[in-house]
């Protein structure tokens, strides 16, 4: 067996998490999502739904109206959410509902916070196929400009799915 810079036991979970290339906006990232408790309890109001609206946010968070919709406009800066509006129509009037989704490229962060359990195997399996996509792809190209030989990715890959 090869020697490997970081040693792997059987007892981890093969989370990847994809981040902005800017070494600044990375730290800003990950501070603000990880160190702030508010924000995690946000963003566990996503898993396992495409949208959230602010409204539910604010009415089911034990925080103030003020923290939740100052936090929800970190995450929207820092594009970990988008936001939108929603029209709903009522009897006597119409309803503009606020409403937040995870940007795509940064779903990963939910599945971060899921309890793996919990996930659906057709979940976990569309989970699988679109990070393994947007990895292979990113890990190609960082071994491009460093002109790596594409064909020791493929070797390490099929000894990695063989194992």
């Amino acid at each position: 067996m090869d020697e490997r810079l970081l040693p792997i036991t059987d007892d981890v979970l093969p989370y990847i998490i994809f981040l902005p290339s800017d070494r600044d906006a990375q730290l800003r990232m990950l501070s603000a999502v990880f160190g702030s408790e508010v924000n995690l309890d946000i963003l566990t109001a996503f898993c396992g739904k495409p949208k959230v609206y602010q409204k539910e946010l604010i009415e089911t968070l034990p925080y103030s109206n003020k923290t939740v919709i100052n936090h929800l406009k970190q995450l929207v800066s820092l594009t970990v959410l988008k936001e939108g509006m929603e029209k709903q129509e009522g009897e006597n009037k119409n309803v503009w509902l606020k409403y937040f989704e995870v940007e795509p490229s940064r779903r990963w962060l939910i599945f971060l916070i899921y309890d793996p359990e919990s996930i659906s195997a057709k979940m976990m399996q569309e989970i699988i196929v679109e990070v393994a996509y947007i990895y292979f792809k990113k890990i190609g190209e960082l071994a491009r400009q460093y002109n790596m030989d594409i064909d020791k990715l493929r070797e390490i890959f099929e000894d990695g799915i063989h194992e």
